[in-house]
């Protein structure tokens, strides 16, 4: 079983640097002339303990141009492989 802090470290790597997992732009957010915006303000978001309750920083909200954003990550199992990667998906907050 992973550590509080392994799970953490895994969330924050993927969050900040888009590394170790694959990224779910949901709705129009792939075609969006401010996607890179976007793709900042997710990686230096602050984390929320009040929407993190098991300090994991695998979930975290923005206002960016009059709209909320939200971004979560999740694992999810590839068929595959076998193997277990994090999926980071972002999205408007009313999609949620």
């Amino acid at each position: 079983m992973k550590s509080v802090q392994s799970e953490r470290d895994a969330n924050d790597l993927m969050r900040r640097y888009m590394r170790g997992g694959k990224i779910v732009l949901k709705g129009c957010i792939a075609v969006r002339s401010d996607l890179v915006e976007i793709l900042r303000k997710v990686r230096t978001s602050k984390i929320d303990p009040a929407t993190n309750w098991f300090d994991q920083h695998n979930f975290g909200s923005f206002e960016h141009s009059g709209e909320w954003f939200c971004w979560e990550i999740e694992e999810e199992l590839s068929l595959e492989d076998n193997q277990f990667y994090r999926v980071l998906t972002i999205m408007l907050a009313d999609q949620y």
